[in-house]
């Protein structure tokens, strides 16, 4: 809490509460207002099934956005996710865990946007890559070889 007079000089106001929490409070005002639409607030007590299916309606509903809108969405989690890391121990459960519902929204849009960018071409390097990994034929094997009687054959005969 106690800093030296060259720290607030270099650093100006070191109290989070003075100064990160409010550009916590306008960003999480900012993203709710994106989502002002969709009804999530069962978010904190729904199952998990139900909270991932929540997760992923506001992902579909933020990559309906144009380029420039998604991308704010995109920016404004990224920030939210600093500031909460800064205002944790001060923040409510509630707003710790919505940071954590953008976050896993932005990290779905994000992975899918990257899919996107993948050409052609590199599709079809990846699954050539694929196919070379996979199981190769060595062969037939007899499995009859050496049993006197060939119709019985059980799993766990040495």
């Amino acid at each position: 809490r106690d800093y030296t007079k060259r720290d607030k000089e270099n650093y100006g106001n070191m109290d989070i509460a003075n100064t990160a929490l409010p550009k916590f409070k306008d960003i999480i005002a900012h993203i709710r207002n994106i989502f002002k639409d969709i009804d999530y607030s069962n978010f904190y007590t729904c199952s998990s099934t139900e909270r991932l299916d929540l997760i992923t309606k506001l992902a579909d509903y933020v990559f309906s956005f144009e380029e420039k809108e998604r991308n704010d969405f995109l920016d404004n989690a990224a920030a939210l996710k600093k500031a909460e890391a800064l205002c944790r121990s001060i923040i409510s459960r509630e707003e710790s865990a919505e940071t954590a519902l953008y976050e896993a929204v932005k990290v779905i849009i994000t992975k899918m946007q990257s899919h996107q960018k993948l050409s052609l071409r590199e599709i079809n390097h990846r699954i050539n890559k694929i196919l070379e990994g996979s199981i190769q034929s060595e062969g037939i094997m007899n499995i009859f070889d050496g049993k006197e009687d060939s119709k019985e054959l059980y799993l766990f005969d040495k």
